[in-house]
């Protein structure tokens, strides 16, 4: 084997040992203690813009989406969901067992973006492996993104 060979399988096995400098990679997802972990992580990638970072905190028992590939078209429903989340601050206010399934935990958030205080249930299940993921989070409460706390109606002007 030339010299030149030896640096680039060298340098292909260090690669490869290191994730490629990630860290962590899609097929090998680090899991998350607990259901408040996934949600704060979920919310960070939100923050970040970063729906590979998302799908590695969202999914199902079965695991994280950038891994099991499910939901189908698990990337474009998470870019909907940064659309509705990002720009605000979160705090979670509460975690609570789901009393009809040990592994699934309800989570509140207390959502704020401006003037605009919104409570949006999160859903974390427990995957298969142990670790937590947020499974579900109803993005509609948070209102529209570009007009999250509508004013009053506005009554049109009156003719003297």
């Amino acid at each position: 084997m030339s010299t030149r060979n030896t640096l680039l399988a060298f340098g292909a096995l260090v690669l490869t040992a290191c994730g490629g400098g990630t860290g962590v990679s899609a097929g090998e997802v680090a899991p998350l203690g607990s259901a408040e972990a996934a949600v704060r992580e979920f919310l960070a990638a939100v923050q970040d813009s970063n729906i590979s970072r998302m799908g590695r905190s969202w999914g199902s028992n079965s695991g994280p989406a950038i891994v099991t590939g499910e939901p189908r078209q698990w990337e474009q429903r998470l870019k909907v969901v940064q659309i509705y989340l990002r720009g605000g601050t979160y705090r979670i206010t509460g975690d609570v067992a789901d009393p009809s399934d040990a592994r699934h935990r309800n989570l509140s958030v207390e959502f704020t973006r401006g003037n605009c205080i919104k409570n949006l249930p999160f859903v974390a299940v427990q995957t298969n492996r142990g670790g937590w993921l947020v499974e579900a989070v109803n993005i509609a409460l948070a209102g529209n993104p570009l007009n999250p706390c509508p004013g009053p109606a506005q009554q049109p002007p009156t003719n003297p």
